[in-house]
């Protein structure tokens, strides 16, 4: 998968005053000339996403299927690092990996070439889960509810269908600009790159 984002500083002035117009009951921002959203075409755009394929008249199961070749995410982190386990943390009944921690033990490893293409697949596809969540699932704890990890199952393959990055991304900013809005949290959960773009 090729994601073209050119990161640029965060102004978080702008991003809280957008977002204390986030009104949750119509997922639209209100402004003084009217209600405007961002539409899951415009976020793909503005991220560099791939679109969807298939028909877009045809239903949205066909457009969005989730991968089978599940990429079995905590058994590669477990190989890389030398873990039997790997501790998720435990929160609201749910478990979570913690992205932070995991960036650290990837960037640690340095040589690619000594390993085979099956086991570099591997990590490869792990190691983008853990860079995906941390720029589209962002919140401030880095870590992302491994039912969430679990809806990307292999990156890039062409063959392959996959639930939208695009799709999972909005509907988390939205549900994070949800929370702000109602009081229920201090931050933004999601992606904030979009609402300043």
């Amino acid at each position: 998968i090729a994601v073209n984002l050119a990161m640029q500083p965060i102004n978080g002035n702008l991003i809280h005053a957008i977002a204390e117009r986030w009104n949750p009951r119509t997922n639209t921002f209100w402004f003084p000339w009217g209600e405007m959203t961002i539409t899951l075409d415009e976020f793909s755009n503005i991220m560099g996403l791939p679109e969807p394929k298939g028909n877009p008249r045809g239903p949205i199961e066909d457009q969005f299927l989730v991968n089978q070749g599940q990429v079995k995410t905590l058994e590669v982190i477990c190989k890389l690092t030398e873990k039997r386990s790997w501790p998720f943390l435990e929160k609201d009944g749910h478990q979570y990996l913690q992205l932070q921690e995991l960036g650290e033990i990837y960037s640690q490893f340095v040589n690619p070439a000594s390993l085979s293409t099956s086991v570099a697949d591997k990590y490869k596809n792990s190691m983008v889960t853990c860079t995906v969540g941390l720029i589209f699932f962002s919140n401030e704890e880095h870590i992302m509810d491994f039912r969430t990890a679990r809806l990307f199952r292999k990156w890039g393959h062409v063959k392959v269908r996959h639930i939208s990055i695009a799709m999972a991304a909005l509907a988390f900013l939205y549900r994070g600009l949800t929370k702000f809005s109602i009081g229920d949290a201090d931050s933004i959960e999601g992606c904030v790159f979009a609402l300043q773009a």
